[in-house]
């Protein structure tokens, strides 16, 4: 099957579903040239592309609220699975991958985070220790007990499959991840 590389706007990401794929590559990129990503990281994302992986380049989002866009992050994921798994079935591609538990040790599920985009892939990994650990510590040492509310709040309506990152490899390029009250030199 001859397998183009477009990107379709499913809920807010961008998705190039390959027709065979061996792998989801998710991709986040930095404050500026993630805003598109599926046109400032075409090079990288079609390379991929091209070597079997289904494409999602997730819009990097301008806002000091990282946690809150984290855990939006995670709440799309669940829907998002289902419109690539829909889509990939209406063209008649390949689509027992996205039927797959992600955070099965077998699964092919990658994340790649540009410049403050690996930040977001950084506290999604973070979250996944809620399997194992409770939201105080994790969180305790990380926010201030304002912040900790507000996100153990929206943590209530998140399941966790859909936070977790388990088997999951993360390729970070370039981090800038620093907080906003860092200074430029």
């Amino acid at each position: 099957m001859q397998s183009t590389f477009k990107f379709l706007p499913l809920k807010y990401s961008w998705v190039a579903i390959h027709p065979q794929p061996i792998g989801v590559v998710q991709f986040i990129g930095g404050a500026f040239f993630g805003t598109f990503p599926n046109i400032f990281y075409r090079y990288l994302l079609k390379s991929i592309y091209d070597q079997g992986y289904t494409i999602i380049a997730l819009p990097y989002r301008f806002t000091f609220s990282h946690w809150s866009v984290a855990i939006g992050l995670v709440r799309e994921q669940s829907a998002l699975r289902k419109a690539i798994l829909d889509e990939a079935q209406r063209r008649g591609y390949d689509y027992k991958i996205y039927k797959e538990d992600p955070t099965s040790a077998d699964r092919n599920y990658f994340w790649i985070g540009h410049s403050l985009g690996n930040k977001y892939i950084a506290l999604l990994e973070l979250l996944t220790d809620l399997e194992t650990k409770s939201e105080r510590e994790i969180l305790g040492n990380c926010v201030g007990a304002d912040q900790y509310q507000e996100i153990e709040d929206q943590l209530k309506t998140v399941d966790f499959k859909d936070i977790s990152l388990l088997n999951q490899p993360s390729i970070l390029i370039a981090p800038a991840i620093t907080g906003i009250e860092g200074q430029f030199q």
